[in-house]
């Protein structure tokens, strides 16, 4: 507890305690509206330090204790807004071990140097004391010679009983005349705080024994164990002491120690539905004990509802069933029925599950069998069954295809080549995604053709030079579909690098002459042609026999023929070794008016 001092700004002594400071617990529903549940307090605000006090700061007495001059009066050199005193308040020291603050600081007379400051501390609480600026600072009286080293003020007084931010000023006294020699924050705690930890059935099955525990701690008696009272749903269940040993709270809070763990077990309701328990922290010396706080539910369940139970998905080995879960189901056991034409089997289990979920695979079937589930919700109070329709199982898949190859590759199509391994499917599926477009997948299917062997597919329409992921299934109705065989392909074709056109000096008055050059490889042939009525041939490659030879060259268009127009075409045609043609086209001026035209336009 901390020591009982006297306030004359309150007139009480402030250990003392009012009727309304005393602990209660009723109306715990309205505190329950306020329910909070920290870890631990907040950490506390930085000290600060003003120049003064702050705006609506509450003022200190009227008048300064001491003798006043025998007429009452200043002495004429010191002004009445305080000119005549120095000073400032240096520091304020909070002891939370032992509940003070300790105020220092320093005050001189200008205009007197031998008299002493009153001081006055005061709080935004009601605390105030008076002191003397007389204790021994060598520094005041180095800067001060003819006043000397006893200027100083060092006073210890209890902290605050009032829980919070709290705000000490000073201010130095001679005569009626004053100045504020600043202020300083420190945080004052006496209120308990603490955690309920758990709030937890210890058996289910009976829905018996509610099992609670925390940590509390008092500031006031931070070494010794306090108590706590658990609520449940607004009413006092049980007080327990807060005395055993907790290790994490004594690392978290090394001034508390360790020794302020609780835990008990409590009747929980039989009332089906959520319920709360609370804690109140009982508060011991000044403060106040909490509200019901650090709120924690549990759950007492009820009769479960009827469900439906449906087969959402079904392989040749599994099913998925489906179901809705309630909050009143403990634990799901699962059975399975074969169903024969003329025959129904025994119903066997098939797995369990006592977590939340609307969804169980039930596994171990056998392929193209017809098969009826059932399912029991249950609790310690009731329990409820539901079967599902009859579903039926696929067949085993197709044996997947091998040997899946590149064919062959042209600028826009893909040539695979596979083998087929099975007699059952009665098509493929393949599906094929490029890099350039993630995200974006096609399928294609075709027949597949009686019995096994080697199986040869084209995908046409796709990108130049782009590469493309590919897989193979078997897929066959009422089965599953194959494991895939997968390749990565790239379409392929004769490249060009470079197609250009570039005027030269002209042997004509009138036409334009041009020096074509392009750069291709894998390319079988070359045409160049050239149009300005019609369509001719300016330049044929011979034929190219090593696909990895590059075909680049160049010629001169002396442009010797007439025209009717300004504007000629060349095209590039590149013939690759597996038929693809790629065809680039320039359009030049025809006429030297029309490309001066086009430089200047150019140019400008």
């Amino acid at each position: 507890m901390a020591a009982v001092q006297f306030s004359p700004a309150v007139g009480m002594e402030v250990g003392e305690k009012s009727s309304g400071q005393e602990q209660k617990v009723e109306d715990v529903e309205a505190a329950l509206k306020k329910l909070y549940a920290p870890e631990k307090p907040p950490e506390p605000p930085k000290q600060k330090k003003f120049s003064k006090p702050p705006k609506g700061f509450p003022s200190p007495p009227k008048a300064p204790p001491g003798t006043m001059k025998p007429d009452g009066a200043a002495p004429s050199s010191v002004s009445a807004t305080g000119y005549g005193i120095v000073g400032t308040f240096d520091a304020l020291t909070h002891s939370e071990t032992n509940h003070t603050i300790t105020v220092a600081g320093w005050s001189v007379i200008t205009a007197s140097p031998s008299s002493k400051a009153s001081i006055l501390i005061w709080d935004d609480a009601g605390f105030s004391k008076w002191s003397s600026a007389d204790k021994y600072r060598p520094d005041v009286g180095r800067s001060y010679p003819s006043a000397g080293p006893y200027h100083g003020f060092n006073e210890t007084y209890p902290e605050s009983t009032s829980d919070g931010v709290r705000t000490v000023c000073a201010r130095a006294y001679w005569w009626s005349d004053y100045t504020n020699l600043g202020c300083f924050t420190y945080v004052a705690r006496h209120n308990p705080f603490g955690n309920l930890d758990v709030a937890s059935l210890q058996d289910a099955e009976t829905g018996r024994n509610l099992h609670v525990g925390g940590w509390a701690v008092d500031p006031d008696t931070p070494r010794q164990p306090t108590s706590v009272r658990i609520f449940q749903d607004g009413q006092l269940a049980t007080t327990l002491n807060a005395d055993t040993e907790r290790p994490d709270v004594g690392a978290a809070y090394p001034l508390y120690g360790g020794r302020h763990g609780f835990e008990g077990v409590i009747i929980p309701s039989q009332t089906p539905g959520y319920h709360e328990v609370c804690v109140v922290y009982v508060n011991v010396g000044y403060g106040s004990g909490s509200s019901c706080t650090a709120t924690k539910q549990y759950y007492v369940v009820g009769d479960i509802p009827e469900f439906a139970l449906s087969v959402d998905h079904v392989t040749s080995t599994t099913a998925t069933l489906r179901f809705g879960w309630n909050e009143n189901i403990e634990r799901m056991q699962f059975e399975k029925q074969l169903v024969e034409d003329v025959s129904v089997g025994e119903w066997e289990p098939a797995g369990e599950r006592a977590t939340n979920g609307e969804a169980f695979q039930v596994t171990g079937l056998s392929p193209d069998k017809s098969y009826r589930f059932r399912a029991t919700a249950s609790n310690w109070r009731t329990s409820v069954t539901a079967t599902s329709p009859v579903a039926h199982t696929l067949k085993s898949a197709p044996t997947p295809v091998s040997g899946l190859r590149l064919d062959r590759a042209s600028e826009t199509s893909l040539s695979i080549q596979f083998q087929d391994n099975s007699t059952t499917e009665d098509r493929f599926l393949i599906t094929y995604a490029n890099s350039q477009t993630p995200g974006v997948v096609e399928t294609v299917t075709f027949s597949s053709r009686p019995g096994t062997g080697p199986a040869l597919h084209t995908l046409t329409g796709l990108t130049y030079d782009t590469e493309y992921w590919i897989s193979v299934q078997s897929v066959a109705d009422g089965a599953e579909w194959s494991t895939p065989a997968s390749l990565l392909a790239s379409t392929a074709g004769p490249r060009v690098t470079e197609f250009k056109a570039v005027p030269v000096s002209s042997t004509c008055a009138s036409r334009a002459q041009y020096d074509l050059s392009w750069q291709v490889s894998g390319a079988k042939q070359v045409v160049v042609t050239k149009t300005i009525s019609e369509e001719n041939v300016l330049f044929t490659s011979p034929v190219n026999t090593d696909p990895a030879a590059r075909l680049d060259g160049a010629t001169t268009d002396r442009n010797e023929e007439a025209y009717d127009g300004s504007a000629i075409t060349y095209k590039l045609k590149v013939y690759g070794f597996d038929g693809a043609v790629v065809t680039r086209t320039l359009v030049a001026a025809a006429s030297l008016q029309a490309l001066n035209s086009k430089r200047a336009e150019d140019s400008s």
